[in-house]
């Protein structure tokens, strides 16, 4: 069973007047018991259009008009207040036998110019009357343009659609030839300026351009919000890192040796450490990679000292073997970072080369010292 918790009004069956209505016609309609109002509601929409009358001064001064009779005007002026400017409506009443016939346009032509003289004769004082003039003229044009537009055949309807395509090809073309020639400007104005500059200008432009992308690296996760619309906070910890899907797996496979895990609990101080840590992580991994270019360089050239200065004073040995202690170590926070770089297949093409070269700059530092002994 349904209640209701308020309770239903009633409604009666009462009668209503239009005061829009001239007669006084009374009605009846269904009502609300409590509205007390004895107007017809939307009788305020039916807003009847002001129509300025003249008087025979009036039209004598300024509203004569070749064509036009004052018969023919009145009977203008009287259909007007009749139908209420419905002037297609107006042009179907108008008695063609006694005013002669006339267009929609020609009604619209003679009605505004009557409303403008009488408006701009009892507004005198302001510049602009409040009625616009009626272009009679103009939508005689466009009513005839808006007709051939209609009657267009098939075959002309596509040659239409035909040239507009065409027209759209040539200025997507225009645009292109701009934009060439855009950049080939550009091209010669920064020709121009590298001659102007000297080399010193070029260095310091290259300098600031690689520290500026040392400090915006790609790698990096950036704390940027996400996509708009409802999101989870957990999804700021599952960010693509911008790197290779190897690089990726590495720092998967060293959060799991920390104990870290790859998904952990999604709070907001949680989240943002644990992107702080990847990045960390990506960095070692960089500074590793660096590392072991820079252990390569100092080989080839401890190797290349070797061949030529001959053989080395057991210090110096000492000096390459503490040296080579120095890049040794690489168990940082329990993480064997040359164990784990195998294992993902990261291992960097310096430290390969590095193998190859120090092999060979060993068989060719014993073939010289064979050459040398057999000299002697």
């Amino acid at each position: 069973m349904l209640v209701h918790a308020n309770k239903v009004r009633s409604w009666q069956w009462k009668p209503f007047k239009n005061s829009a209505r001239s007669d006084n016609l009374s009605l009846l309609h269904w009502k609300r018991c409590d509205d007390t109002s004895s107007d017809y509601p939307f009788a305020k929409y039916s807003v009847k259009r002001e129509i300025l009358m003249y008087t025979d001064e009036q039209y004598n001064g300024v509203l004569q008009q070749p064509g036009w009779t004052r018969a023919n005007t009145d009977h203008l002026i009287e259909l007007a207040n009749k139908f209420d400017l419905r002037f297609v409506v107006m042009q179907d009443r108008w008695d063609k036998h006694i005013h002669g016939t006339r267009s929609v346009e020609d009604l619209k032509d003679r009605y505004y110019s009557i409303q403008y003289r009488l408006d701009k004769l009892r507004d005198s004082e302001s510049e602009k009357p409040k009625r616009p003039l009626y272009d009679a003229d103009h939508e005689r044009l466009r009513k005839e343009q808006l007709e051939k537009l209609y009657s267009r055949t098939r075959e002309e309807v596509e040659e239409e659609e035909y040239l507009i395509e065409e027209l759209r090809k040539i200025e997507i073309r225009r645009k292109e030839r701009e934009k060439k020639q855009q950049d080939l400007q550009r091209l010669i104005k920064a020709a121009d300026q590298l001659t102007e500059t000297g080399p010193s200008n070029k260095k310091k432009k290259a300098s600031a351009t690689k520290k500026k992308e040392e400090e915006t690296r790609s790698w990096r996760i950036q704390d940027k919000p996400l996509n708009a619309g409802v999101s989870l906070r957990s999804a700021k910890t599952k960010q693509a890192l911008q790197v290779g899907l190897k690089k990726s797996k590495l720092v998967e496979q060293i959060l799991t040796q920390l104990e870290v895990g790859v998904s952990p609990m999604p709070t907001e101080e949680i989240t943002g450490q644990f992107n702080e840590l990847r990045n960390d992580i990506l960095f070692l991994l960089e500074l590793k990679i660096a590392q072991e270019t820079l252990q390569f360089d100092i080989q080839a050239l401890k190797h290349r000292k070797e061949t030529l200065v001959g053989d080395q004073t057991p210090a110096a040995t000492e000096d390459t073997e503490n040296e080579d202690d120095l890049f040794a170590d690489t168990d940082i926070m329990g993480l064997n970072l040359d164990e784990a770089l195998v294992t993902a297949g990261l291992t960097s093409s310096c430290s390969r080369k590095r193998r190859a070269a120090s092999e060979i700059e060993k068989v060719t530092a014993l073939l010289k010292k064979q050459r040398k002994n057999s000299k002697g």
